[in-house]
């Protein structure tokens, strides 16, 4: 079970990684800005501090904001981050408790 867990949390440590490290190559590709991919937004458009509107020019589309879910536009970046974020929290929560339930076992041992 610890082990189960620990490659767990190692794989959403990775997702996490990956799907920064995407948002970061966007951003630098693009200027320091994360171009939304939007129909009738004028191409730069500022959107807030660190948001474009997207059009031809922009590069590596592939991993800006593009993404509809209800009223929310992500990239694969952030899909990651938080598909990473959702399975790492639990499993690190669950593998300290498996660790600690260990520690306090070897203890009752020792006592009795």
């Amino acid at each position: 079970m610890g082990a189960l867990l620990r490659n767990l949390v190692l794989i959403a440590g990775c997702t996490v990684f990956a799907g920064t490290l995407c948002n970061l190559i966007a951003h630098a590709a693009n200027g320091g800005y994360m171009p939304v991919l939007v129909a009738g937004c004028p191409e730069g458009l500022r959107l807030s501090g660190t948001h474009v509107c997207g059009g031809p020019g922009t590069r590596l589309g592939f991993l800006c904001d593009y993404i509809w879910l209800g009223k929310n536009i992500y990239s694969p970046g952030d899909l990651a981050v938080d598909y990473g974020a959702a399975l790492g929290v639990p499993s690190m929560v669950l593998w300290a408790l498996v660790f600690a339930a260990r520690k306090v076992w070897a203890f009752c041992k020792l006592a009795v």
